[in-house]
């Protein structure tokens, strides 16, 4: 962390040449981001958001920028981007690769920070907005993205269960993932595959919860940041992604804990009050519900592939929690949440 702050501060004089946003007075990290480095920059001109990529291609940067450029002029709540000398919001030095966003103030949710109530209901408002206004993105969409591929997660699992097995030494996270995966890869040949055809796609945000997001004093959102992930996917997947994040019952962990079942209908009820959910849509939340919770591609690919090994606490702390999704937990999901929310009259979509 000391290394990546004392030569991001080299790159500073360098990277402000090229924009008029004043001297240098301080840098420091912003909170959240693991795909790439976010900062915060004080200028004599006042405070901005800086962030340098690390993974992603000059394609999908440039598809991020023209994304959140059509956002801020839909008012919808993201930093506006800022432009060099030469009109570009994308500066490389020394084949590394930033960009400047306008700085809003506020306050984000990493970690144990639970949401608040007025939290809850703002992101799901938020979320519905997005969705409504993704439909007329003024851009040229990739093909679907599958949501998931059942050989790929049974490649991976399987990869880091040899991985495993070639280990002189088990730590308890050793141990603890060793003990799970083989029920995983039966869970996902188990698992009855997923017909999107007929789902309502669009551009989705790729990583929308808490973390990701700026909060104001009342509890709304004031900004959602970090949109390198964006996919043309289902946006019932994105929903229950999102709904799965806010809606945990232990936030001493941040993914695949057990619902929070009276949030959850809060939180799908307020989305679904704004951006209606079609029939096919509810019918399919049980489903997405298991894959949300055998998918951990991402941690796993961190510790045993990147060796980041701050990505395990994406992982579930406690055995039970891999397996939340059980049939009696769906059926009571489906009679407490969906059942109520099929008999809205809505004009479904």
């Amino acid at each position: 962390m000391q290394e990546k702050m004392r030569q991001m501060i080299q790159d500073i004089p360098s990277l402000l040449s090229q924009y008029e946003l004043g001297t240098f007075s301080n840098l420091s990290r912003a909170e959240g981001g693991f795909t790439n480095d976010n900062y915060i920059i004080e200028t004599s001109k006042g405070k901005f958001f800086l962030k340098k990529y690390l993974r992603e291609t000059n394609e999908r940067i440039s598809r991020e920028h023209q994304l959140l450029a059509y956002l801020k002029d839909q008012k919808f709540p993201i930093p506006g981007l800022i432009k060099n000398n030469e009109d570009n919001a994308l500066t490389e030095i020394d084949n590394k690769r930033f960009t400047f966003f306008d700085y809003i103030a506020g306050h984000t949710r990493v970690a144990t920070n639970s949401v608040t109530d007025e939290e809850l209901i703002n992101i799901a408002k938020t979320l519905a907005r997005y969705h409504y206004l993704a439909k007329n993105i003024p851009l040229d969409l990739e093909p679907i993205v599958p949501i998931w591929s059942r050989g790929a997660l049974d490649h991976l699992y399987s990869d880091v269960i040899r991985h495993l097995s070639k280990k002189s030494f088990f730590d308890d996270f050793d141990r603890e993932i060793n003990s799970i995966l083989t029920h995983k890869i039966n869970e996902l040949h188990l698992a009855p595959k997923i017909d999107t055809d007929e789902l309502p796609s669009l551009l989705i945000h790729g990583d929308f919860h808490a973390a990701n997001m700026l909060f104001n004093e009342k509890g709304e959102v004031s900004a959602v940041v970090d949109w390198e992930l964006a996919k043309h996917q289902p946006r019932i997947w994105e929903v229950i992604c999102a709904m799965v994040f806010a809606c945990k019952t232990d936030w001493t962990w941040n993914f695949h804990t057990p619902l929070n079942f009276e949030r959850a209908e809060v939180f799908l009820s307020i989305y679904h009050d704004i951006n209606p959910l079609t029939q096919k849509e509810l019918e399919i939340v049980p489903d997405m519900l298991r894959l949300a919770s055998a998918d951990l591609t991402w941690p796993l690919k961190e510790h045993y592939l990147h060796k980041n090994f701050s990505s395990d606490r994406f992982l579930p702390k406690s055995a039970e929690n891999w397996f939340f999704w059980d049939n009696e937990n769906i059926s009571q999901f489906k009679i407490s949440i969906l059942t109520k929310l099929s008999s809205l009259q809505k004009p479904l979509l």
